[in-house]
């Protein structure tokens, strides 16, 4: 999960800076310095030698636009989710449970927002 968050933390930066990029208190950071500086502080990984990551990560450029942390946002909510299943007295898998689940929230999809739901 941390190598998530940290893409999740590079890809804001890319998108609210201007090249070169700044992080942790140094500056004048290339986009593959800046990427491999978030990695390893934030996961402890080294990035191997020669590879560029960057260059195969679709989500940077196909307009997400530091939009990547929205994954873990959806992960965050679908916790909350499964919490409220479990504590229904009818139990996670009943029909009660699936109504209410397609009622409330898969039923009204992207009609309502997300913390109305």
């Amino acid at each position: 999960q941390s190598r998530y968050f940290a893409m999740a933390l590079f890809d804001l930066m890319v998108h609210s800076q201007s090249a070169p990029y700044g992080f942790d208190g140094e500056t004048g950071l290339s986009i593959s310095e800046l990427y491999r500086r978030c990695l390893e502080k934030h996961t402890k990984l080294l990035q191997l030698p020669g590879t560029h990551p960057c260059a195969s990560w679709y989500h940077l450029v196909i307009g997400y636009d530091a939009g990547y942390y929205g994954y873990g946002w959806s992960d965050v909510y679908a916790a909350d989710v499964f919490e409220n299943m479990l504590q229904a007295p009818a139990g996670p898998l009943s029909a009660e449970i699936g109504r209410r689940l397609h009622d409330e929230i898969l039923g009204p999809c992207a009609t309502r927002p997300g913390g109305a739901m």
